[in-house]
C-alpha cells in the first residue's frame, strides 16, 4: 500500500469527491473526530431504505403469491421508500390496536355480551354496579347494602358483579367498563385485522418494485460514502486535502486522474503508526473463506500474515468433526442445493461454495466414522467398509485431537520461524516447536496414560532453554516472570483441541438418545407414529441447529485464538474499502 494525499481547490470539493468515487481506488483515511450531522443523516437514510426493502420482501414472503403491482407502486425509489414506511407505520398502529382489542376481549369474555350503557343507566337511577375479578383468597365480604353476584368461580379466579344503592369501594382492583359492547369490540378487532391484511398485501405488491428500492439504496450508499469522505477533508485556505491509501499498482491510475482533474498528489510509504488497510487477493479457490472473515468482521493487520489457506483447511476439518455425522451433512447439502436452485443467479456464490465444501467434508468424516443420524449400522452394510475410525474409541479420538492440535500450532511456529529465519527470533520460534511436541506427549501421558518418551525430556527441555535464550527473555525481567506461564500454556492449548471430540460426541449422544426414545414408544399404532415422528424430527432438528452454533463457537475459537496466538496474529486489520461507486 501507498499513502496518498490528494489536494484540490476547496470550491471543487464536491466535484473532486465524485471523481474520486468514480475512480474507486482511494481508501479514505478515517478521522478521529465524530461524524457530522450530514454524514450521520446519510447513514440513517441508508438504514431506513434498507428497512423498507426488508419490509416489502418479508410481506411478499408471507403471501403465497405476491399480488400484482398497482398504481401505488409507481414512483422512484425514494417515493417508494416513503410509501412503504407510511404503510408500515399505519400497519404497526393497527397491530397495536388489534392487540389491545384482543386482550380486552379476553378480559371481558367471562362477562359475556352486555351493553356498558345500561350500567350508566343504572347509575343514573341510583344503583352502582361494578365488575371485579380476584382470587378466592382475595374475595372480600360485601359491605352493608351491597350485593355480590358471582359470574364465574374456579380454583384460582372469582368473577363477580357488586351492586348497591349506596357508593362503595372494595379492597381489590375494579374492572374498567369498556366503551362499547364486546360484540362491537370484536367487530373493531376484525376490521383492524382486515386492514392489516390489506396493508400487508399492499406491501407485498410493492415488492414488484424492489429493484427500484435497491437502486435507491445503492445511491444512498454512494451519498453516505461521499459524506464520510467529506468529513475526512482537511481545509487550508482555498485548498482541501484528502488522505488515504491505495495499492502500489493503482498509483499510476490515480496520478493520471490527478493530472486530468488538476489535483496535487503526494505519494508516500505508510508511516509505522498509520492505520493501513489490508487488501487480500486470494486465488479463486480460496475466496470462499473470505465469507467467514467478513461475517465475523475480522481481518489481519497490514503487517500480519494472510492465513486464509490454513484457516480454510482446518475450519473444514473442525466443521466435519464438530457436526460429526454424514446424515446431517447430506441433509445440510440437500437444503443448500434447494436454496441455491431457488435463488438461481441471486445466490451468493462464495457462501454456497464454502458451505458445500464444509458439508462434503462432514459427509466424508461421517463415512470414515460410520456416523449416520446416530444409528448403529447393520453388520452386513457396505458402509462398514468405509469406516477407519471408531468414535467410541475415546483414547484414539483424544489422541487424534492432540495430533491435530500439535500439527496446527506447529504450522504457526514453523511459519514464524521461516519468516524470521535471518534473526534469533526465528531460532526461538523453531525452539517452541520442540516445546509444543513435548506438550503433545505430556497430554498423552496425563490424559491417556501413555508413557512419556525419555527422549522428549531432552527435546522439550532443550526447546525451553533454547526458546529462553533466543527470544531474549533472559534480559527482560517482566517476560522472564511470564515465561513459565507461556510454557504451561502450550499444554493448555493442546488439551483445548479436545473440544472437537467432546462436542462431536455430545452431538452423537443427543442423536442416539432421541433414537432410543422413539424406539421405546409403546403405544397403539395411531398414536405411536406421530409421536415417533415428533421425537425423531424434533430431536435431529435440534441437533442440526446446535451443530452450526458449535462450529461458530469452537471452530472459530481454535483458529482465531489458539492458532492465531501462537502465530502472533492479533487481527487488528481494517479491510481495504475504497471510496467507490457501488
Amino acid at each position: 500500500m501507498k499513502k496518498l494525499s490528494v489536494i484540490a481547490i476547496a470550491d471543487h470539493r464536491e466535484e473532486t469527491l465524485h471523481q474520486l468515487q468514480e475512480l474507486g481506488l482511494l481508501h479514505v483515511r478515517p478521522v478521529e473526530k465524530p461524524a457530522t450531522a450530514t454524514a450521520a443523516d446519510a447513514a440513517e437514510r441508508v438504514r431506513t431504505a434498507q428497512r423498507a426493502l426488508a419490509l416489502v420482501e418479508t410481506a411478499a414472503h408471507e403471501h403465497a403469491a405476491t399480488p400484482p403491482a398497482h398504481e401505488d407502486a409507481a414512483g422512484d425509489g425514494a417515493t417508494l421508500v416513503d410509501r412503504v414506511l407510511a404503510m408500515e407505520a399505519e400497519r404497526a398502529a393497527l397491530k397495536e390496536k388489534h392487540t389491545q382489542l384482543t386482550q380486552r376481549l379476553a378480559d371481558l369474555a367471562v362477562w359475556g355480551e352486555f351493553d356498558p350503557r345500561r350500567v350508566g343507566d343504572l347509575a343514573a337511577a341510583g344503583i352502582t354496579v361494578k365488575l371485579y375479578v380476584c382470587t378466592p383468597q382475595q374475595m372480600p365480604e360485601p359491605p352493608d347494602g351491597c350485593a355480590f353476584e358471582e359470574v364465574e368461580r374456579t380454583g384460582h379466579r372469582v368473577a363477580f358483579v357488586a351492586m348497591s344503592r349506596e357508593p362503595f369501594t372494595l379492597p381489590i382492583p375494579e374492572i374498567a367498563l369498556p366503551d362499547a359492547p364486546p360484540s362491537a369490540l370484536a367487530a373493531q378487532a376484525e376490521d383492524a385485522a382486515g386492514a392489516i391484511a390489506r396493508l400487508t398485501g399492499g406491501l407485498a405488491a410493492l415488492n414488484a418494485r424492489a429493484a427500484a428500492i435497491r437502486a435507491h439504496i445503492t445511491q444512498l450508499e454512494n451519498d453516505a460514502a461521499r459524506a464520510r469522505a467529506r468529513d475526512a477533508l482537511a481545509g487550508v485556505g482555498t485548498l482541501v486535502c484528502l488522505q488515504g491509501f491505495c495499492p502500489v499498482e493503482a498509483v499510476p491510475a490515480l496520478e493520471r486522474a490527478a493530472a486530468a482533474h488538476g489535483w496535487g498528489v503526494l505519494v508516500e510509504d505508510p508511516a509505522p503508526g498509520d492505520d493501513v488497510p489490508t487488501l487480500i487477493r486470494n486465488p479463486r479457490w480460496l475466496r470462499p473463506i473470505e465469507v467467514v472473515f467478513n461475517f465475523i468482521d475480522t481481518f489481519p493487520g497490514y503487517t500480519e500474515k494472510d492465513i486464509s489457506g490454513v484457516f480454510y483447511l482446518f475450519m473444514s476439518i473442525f466443521y466435519a468433526m464438530l457436526i460429526g455425522d454424514a446424515g446431517y451433512g447430506m441433509l445440510y447439502l440437500a437444503i443448500l442445493l434447494a436454496i441455491h436452485v431457488k435463488l438461481g443467479r441471486r445466490a451468493p456464490t462464495q457462501v454456497f461454495t464454502l458451505l458445500y465444501v464444509f458439508n462434503v467434508t462432514c459427509i466424508i468424516w461421517g463415512a470414515l466414522t460410520g456416523s449416520y443420524f446416530g444409528i448403529k449400522l447393520p453388520a452386513t452394510s457396505f458402509l462398514n467398509n468405509l469406516i477407519v475410525l471408531n468414535p467410541a474409541d475415546t483414547p484414539m479420538m483424544m489422541k487424534l485431537c492432540f495430533v491435530i492440535a500439535a500439527v496446527h500450532m506447529t504450522i504457526a511456529h514453523g511459519w514464524n520461524a521461516v519468516q524470521m529465519m535471518n534473526s534469533w527470533r526465528g531460532a526461538a520460534e523453531a525452539s517452541w516447536i520442540l516445546v509444543l511436541w513435548g506438550a503433545y506427549f505430556l497430554a498423552n501421558t496425563l490424559l491417556l496414560g501413555k508413557p512419556f518418551p525419555p527422549v522428549m525430556y531432552w527435546v522439550s527441555g532443550g526447546g525451553i532453554v533454547l526458546a529462553l535464550v533466543f527470544s531474549g527473555t533472559l534480559v527482560r525481567p517482566l517476560e522472564l516472570l511470564q515465561f513459565p506461564f507461556k510454557v504451561i500454556n502450550f499444554f493448555g492449548d493442546t488439551v483445548s483441541y479436545l473440544r472437537l471430540f467432546a462436542v462431536g460426541m455430545a452431538s452423537a449422544a443427543i442423536a442416539q438418545a432421541f433414537n432410543a426414545l422413539a424406539a421405546g414408544v409403546d403405544l397403539p399404532l395411531a398414536l405411536r407414529i406421530p409421536l415417533v415422528l415428533v421425537l425423531l424430527v424434533g430431536g435431529h432438528a435440534l441437533n442440526m441447529v446446535l451443530g452450526p452454533l458449535s462450529v461458530l463457537v469452537h471452530g472459530l475459537r481454535l483458529n482465531v485464538l489458539e492458532f492465531s496466538s501462537h502465530l502472533g496474529q492479533e487481527w487488528t486489520g481494517v479491510k481495504y474499502d475504497p471510496l467507490r461507486r457501488r
